[in-house]
């Protein structure tokens, strides 16, 4: 199922809301049909999916379902920090311990979990690796998006940047993966290390 839906209604508008602003930028698109579009009975051409992602500020593929939705995988980060397990060996849950613990005051805490959209506005601005639309769209499930959390906490500690490490490097099998998905795999996780060095680099300068 799309996305049309969802995206309307956190946006807080009416079908004929939608339909009245889409006609001010050059597409001309119903109440109605944008119902059928929403429900699955109608299918959009290509062209238009790109014009509605635009209106609505996220990517193609986004907006035709696939992948995890922002709502969906923020819900999921906020219990892994109220202490759920993650998947691999190397707690998701510490990770983000680490992470506030190391980089915030108390203050600074009070106004990011202050509630739900402020926690949201932190880490979507916080983690744009992650939670921009794209990347979203690739994410098929929990395991995955552990994956990218992981990766992107890595950066702020040393301990989370061999934790980070460790991760991924778990994630390789060498004797199924193919020569190719080892390599990208590999360059990875050094990009995350050298990206880290030139970050502590900066911050001692």
């Amino acid at each position: 199922m799309n996305r049309l839906r969802e995206l309307r209604k956190e946006k807080k508008l009416t079908l004929k809301e939608v339909s009245s602003q889409l006609e001010q930028n050059n597409l001309k698109i119903s109440p109605d049909a944008l119902a059928k579009y929403e429900r699955g009975d109608r299918e959009p051409k290509l062209e238009t999916w790109e014009k509605l992602a635009d209106f609505f500020g996220v990517s193609v593929p986004y907006l035709q379902g696939f992948g995890i939705s922002k709502k969906d995988a923020i819900n999921i980060c906020w219990k892994w920090i109220y202490g759920k397990r993650g998947f691999n060996s190397y707690p998701i849950d510490e990770l983000f311990k680490n992470f506030f613990k190391e980089n915030f005051s108390q203050k600074d805490l009070k106004i990011i979990f202050k509630d739900k959209q402020a926690f949201t506005n932190f880490m979507s601005d916080r983690f744009r690796s992650v939670f921009n639309y794209n990347s979203l769209a690739n994410i098929r499930d929990d395991e995955e998006l552990e994956k990218k959390m992981t990766i992107a906490l890595s950066g702020w500690s040393r301990k989370n940047v061999y934790d980070g490490v460790l991760a991924e490097l778990q994630d390789i099998d060498f004797k199924k993966d193919s020569n190719d998905e080892i390599i990208e795999k590999l360059s990875s996780i050094f990009t995350d290390i050298f990206m880290y060095i030139d970050s502590d680099d900066n911050n001692k300068n």
